[in-house]
């Protein structure tokens, strides 16, 4: 690839990765927590703005990451394929 487009690639990927690493740092709690459902729990309760972002999707967190991730130009999916 063009040295010139490689950075350019670089750039794009560190700036995707920059917006997502704290999603990346809430998935890596809740993961290492012996109940994630508990973990996430906390993270709702010690965030009022997540839990109402949710709130306004109808109360799925999908639809509410999704819209999130697009308002900030970023591909959701990729975000989601980060954390696997």
């Amino acid at each position: 690839m063009n040295p010139i487009l490689n950075a350019i690639s670089r750039n794009k990927i560190g700036g995707i990765v920059a917006k997502v690493q704290p999603v990346l740092n809430l998935m890596q709690t809740v993961k290492a927590a012996s109940n994630p459902a508990a973990a996430m729990q906390k993270v709702l309760n010690d965030n009022p703005q997540v839990t109402q972002l949710i709130e306004e999707s109808g109360g799925d967190a999908r639809a509410a990451f999704y819209k999130q991730a697009k308002l900030a130009g970023i591909d959701p999916d990729t975000v989601i394929s980060l954390i696997r």
